[in-house]
């Protein structure tokens, strides 16, 4: 799927999300772009990306992915998922969004959809219902969401708010 079928495709159920949650349309479908790789990485019908959690009771998947940390130490880090290996900078397996950090193959628990608008739905509910996300809420655009939404931690990435402004003005979101 090229980005105008998934725009075409993904955008009322961003709209719809952005009605009942506040979370920016623009910025829902930018982070399922991103995230989901426009539609292509969407084990399960996540495209957010969006982890098991404690009070998750839906459906779960088993998934290798990324996490970027300071010390090389994954509990120091903060990273309790299986770790598969470790990467410092500047050798060739290390993530590129892991800017100047470690990166991390992990294993990790990730939640489950039976259809993508119920991954978008989630998402806005998952950021609404969650006390890290709140400056999130307290913002008036999209380029301020994005920035607390990357300081509440949503992603391990240092350039997370960045490479979503990027797809959004790229995309006219």
């Amino acid at each position: 799927m090229n980005p105008q079928q998934f725009i075409e495709t993904y955008s009322l159920a961003a709209q719809e999300a952005q009605k009942t949650t506040g979370v920016p349309a623009s910025i829902t479908l930018a982070q399922a772009a991103l995230e989901s790789g426009w539609g292509a990485h969407a084990p399960g019908n996540n495209f957010f990306g969006i982890k098991v959690g404690k009070n998750w009771t839906g459906n779960i998947q088993l998934i290798d992915t990324t996490e970027c940390g300071h010390t090389g130490n994954a509990a120091k880090d903060g990273i309790f998922d299986e770790v598969v290996a470790i990467y410092p900078p500047g050798d060739p397996h290390h993530s590129p969004s892991c800017t100047s950090k470690y990166s991390y193959k992990v294993k990790s628990k990730f939640r489950a959809y039976y259809t993508p608008t119920e991954s978008f739905a989630d998402h806005g509910n998952f950021l609404k219902n969650n006390p890290r996300y709140t400056a999130c809420f307290e913002t008036t655009n999209a380029t301020d969401f994005a920035s607390a939404l990357q300081k509440s931690g949503y992603s391990t990435a240092t350039n997370y708010a960045e490479i979503l402004m990027q797809i959004i003005h790229a995309h006219n979101l």
